[in-house]
């Protein structure tokens, strides 16, 4: 049975806390609202004055960025500024990575993302779907396993998983990570239409 070897993988006291926590919200009919998750993978990410010389016109596009849900819209954005503004400086390009990464991990449920001393770990939302949950973790040990990286989950408090990562393969391990399909489930929508 697959929540068997979910419960041997997260704990079943970590089990039973989201189950629980999943059937309140339920009962409650509450909908389960996630804020942006947390990225500090240790880019310089930034609009540079050099780039973008109006301080107000800077701040525009932070906002417009920090609104955008979806790749395309990232996708159409990114080509605005580049058409306005000329090529991309390093830290504009990380700041586009960051918001990219930042949606995958809004579709998967992650509520945050830290790369520190050549370690990966993310950290999943407490109150995710535990079944889109189960999937998701299933597929990320299954993904890992593949490149013969073994990642290490945590119970104590929220779910998280980590792994070893050297910093020339994160980016690429990251996006590569997010883009595979879950199967049993759908690619979530964020990541391939607008809402």
């Amino acid at each position: 049975m697959e929540q068997s070897g979910f419960i041997n993988q997260v704990g079943y006291d970590f089990y039973l806390k989201l189950l629980s926590e999943e059937i309140d919200i339920i009962k409650e009919n509450k909908p389960i609202e996630h804020s942006s998750p947390e990225i500090n993978i240790g880019l310089y990410s930034f609009f540079p004055d050099e780039y973008i010389v109006n301080e107000n016109l800077k701040l525009q596009l932070y906002r417009h960025l920090s609104q955008i849900q979806n790749t395309p819209d990232l996708e159409a954005f990114k080509k605005h500024v580049r058409n306005r503004f000329g090529p991309f400086p390093v830290e504009a390009d990380n700041l586009f990575t960051e918001k990219a990464l930042s949606l995958c991990a809004t579709a998967f449920n992650i509520s945050k993302l830290v790369y520190k001393n050549e370690r990966v770990q993310i950290m999943f939302h407490p109150q995710s779907d535990i079944d889109n949950l189960q999937n998701t973790v299933y597929h990320f040990s299954e993904f890992l396993n593949t490149r013969h990286i073994r990642p290490q989950f945590s119970g104590k408090g929220d779910l998280s998983l980590s792994f070893r990562c050297g910093p020339m393969q994160l980016l690429a391990l990251l996006f590569d990570l997010f883009k595979k399909p879950i199967s049993g489930t759908k690619t979530p929508k964020n990541l391939t239409s607008k809402q």
